[in-house]
């Protein structure tokens, strides 16, 4: 997960992209290692400015 958001704001950085969609469903509540991590970086990471 870290390297594919990582690689996300790479793109949108560079204007390959223009956006980014987490997909929920309904395994995101059985504490899986990768939804607890895109979680907390989106908490930490989501009022950022992509622009640098």
């Amino acid at each position: 997960m870290q390297r594919q958001c990582e690689l996300g704001v790479e793109w949108l950085r560079s204007g390959r992209i223009e956006g980014m969609i987490s997909l929920a469903s309904c395994i995101c509540d059985l504490g899986l290692d990768a939804v607890e991590w895109t979680r907390d970086w989106v908490a930490r990471e989501g009022d950022k400015s992509i622009r640098g």
